[in-house]
């Protein structure tokens, strides 16, 4: 069974890359929409959110 976790503040996907095949990443949640971008190129797999505060 896969250690299952959800990546904070995940960037572009470094930590994701750094788990390696025993962990499953189950969300990742970034408010940069640059780096949600990259992320999801990279990982086009995991599902991805945004977290943005009112402005």
């Amino acid at each position: 069974m896969a250690l299952r976790v959800i990546e904070w503040h995940c960037g572009i996907g470094g930590a994701s890359a750094a788990l390696g095949p025993g962990v499953e990443v189950i969300a990742a949640v970034d408010n940069h929409l640059d780096a949600i971008s990259a992320y999801q190129q990279n990982f086009p797999d995991h599902k991805v959110y945004t977290l943005r505060a009112p402005e």
